[in-house]
């Protein structure tokens, strides 16, 4: 239980928009909007209420997330973790480098997400970051 704000990878926080058009992470302090009842559904996962008494949606994936569900249900249901200060440690259990942290990493390449941006230049996806990952992932974690 409890409340959370979500700080994205750009720094600035979600916002549930009250549930009136899509979810966005661009706002640079926490109100009303930007925190979110951490509702525990049991077996690891975890729903997210917005102020306006709604549940977050990741709406299956079909289409951006909204904050309208009166009740949370599998789109509305998240798995969490603490994270990892290791850039290579990218997937659960986090502490553990193994196939779930590759898989994530070439997921996030091929996707160009921040996550698999290890190397310069920034915001090019390319055989250096591939090669960061590399040597991160055979180095170990601390």
């Amino acid at each position: 239980g409890g409340l959370v704000a979500l700080r994205g990878s750009n720094g600035l926080y979600v916002s549930s928009e009250n549930g009136l058009v899509p979810m966005n992470c661009d706002r640079q302090a926490v109100q009303a909007w930007e925190t979110f009842e951490w509702v525990d559904l049991g077996n690891g996962a975890v729903g997210l209420r917005g102020s306006n008494g709604l549940f977050v949606s990741s709406m299956g994936g079909a289409a951006p997330m909204m904050c309208d569900r009166q009740t949370a249900g599998v789109e509305e249901s998240f798995a969490y973790g603490t994270g990892s200060a290791c850039a290579v440690d990218l997937a659960l259990p986090f502490g553990v480098l193994d196939l779930a942290d590759i898989t994530g990493f070439v997921d996030a390449f091929v996707s160009m997400e921040p996550a698999a941006d290890l190397a310069a230049p920034t915001g090019v996806f390319d055989l250096s970051d591939l090669s960061a990952f590399i040597a991160g992932f055979l180095g170990g974690c601390p």
